[in-house]
């Protein structure tokens, strides 16, 4: 045995043939040693981890409720039915989450009272003229989107950032204890400094849908814009926080202000284009219900209560008789 390598039978007896013969005795060389590669752990630097799982749940539950309540909210302001919903929730660097920002965008900076931090809101600029075309009468189409805004138009984007920020402003009362409020409005990404460029970031990415358009909000959240409140938000994280009753009185009233899209439908029926066009006057569609099941009163898309069609006066009416009880 020679370093750890054992010499067979056979190869003993080689040796000693040659000794006797005169021979040269070969040197037995030992294979080398095998060694353990060295384990190498791979690290991202553009994916901190400062936030942890549960806490960027709850702010993807909590900024799925200011959806909610931003899309009636807008679809009041806006005369149009839309929508918003999270699509996205990743935590990088700020330097990496800036960049993800769609381009162009207009960019909001908001900031927490009383943390005196800040953070930011970007919408897509077609998703801004989009807005504004519709607050000045429009239809909501837009012919390219330009670099630069007017004073005008500037003046409408602060006002549709007021509208978005309200209620995402009561969500985040009730998450971390801070109100939000528009500072000011930049349209250069090279203006907004909030944070070292390795500084952990959360970022939001929420859809907004309206008229076959889809555009993006993003919300670039740098740690140190939360970190005063992060006691707060640990506490409710395990269960030992409780909700403020006048926090929850602040955010029922902001959003019970925002105005709905009502409507009744008695009946829907599915049938070929060439059918509804050869539709002519006195013609009878059968819906295939029973008349007696009444209308159903949707609010958007959702139905929410089962009622009876009737008039008021000179006026068409229904009269509400029970609530339809979604399944969970």
């Amino acid at each position: 045995m020679t370093d750890g390598n054992i010499i067979s039978t056979d190869r003993i007896e080689e040796l000693f043939d040659a000794a006797r013969s005169g021979q040269d005795i070969p040197l037995v060389k030992a294979e080398p040693k095998q060694r353990r590669a060295h384990r190498v752990r791979e690290i991202d630097f553009s994916r901190p981890s400062k936030f942890s799982p549960e806490t960027q749940r709850r702010f993807e539950r909590a900024h799925q409720a200011f959806c909610r309540a931003a899309s009636a909210q807008l679809g009041a302001e806006l005369r149009a039915v839309t929508e918003l919903e999270v699509i996205d929730l990743d935590q990088l660097s700020f330097s990496v989450a800036i960049g993800r920002v769609p381009h162009p965008s207009l960019y909001g900076l908001v900031e927490t009272e009383p943390l005196g931090t800040t953070i930011l809101l970007a919408i897509e600029l077609p998703l801004v003229l989009r807005m504004i075309n519709r607050l000045l009468g429009g239809n909501g189409e837009i012919k390219g989107a330009r670099p630069e805004l007017t004073e005008i138009e500037l003046a409408i984007a602060r006002r549709l950032f007021s509208t978005i920020i309200t209620p995402l402003s009561a969500v985040w009362e009730e998450l971390l204890g801070v109100t939000l409020r528009l500072r000011e409005i930049e349209m250069k990404l090279a203006n907004v400094n909030l944070a070292p460029s390795s500084e952990p970031s959360l970022t939001i990415t929420i859809e907004a849908s309206s008229g076959g358009s889809s555009e993006t909000l993003a919300m670039v959240i740098p740690y140190r814009a939360i970190e005063g409140a992060e006691e707060r938000l640990i506490a409710t994280n395990y269960g030992e926080g409780a909700v403020d009753p006048k926090v929850r009185e602040r955010v029922q009233r902001a959003v019970s202000a925002a105005e709905i899209d009502l409507r009744v439908e008695a009946a829907a029926i599915t049938l070929p284009l060439d059918d509804v066009l050869a539709f002519q006057p006195g013609d009878l569609v059968k819906l295939g219900t029973d008349a007696s099941a009444g209308v159903t009163v949707y609010v958007g898309s959702v139905p929410v209560h089962r009622a009876r069609p009737g008039r008021s006066g000179a006026k068409r009416a229904v009269e509400i008789l029970d609530r339809i009880q979604r399944s969970a």
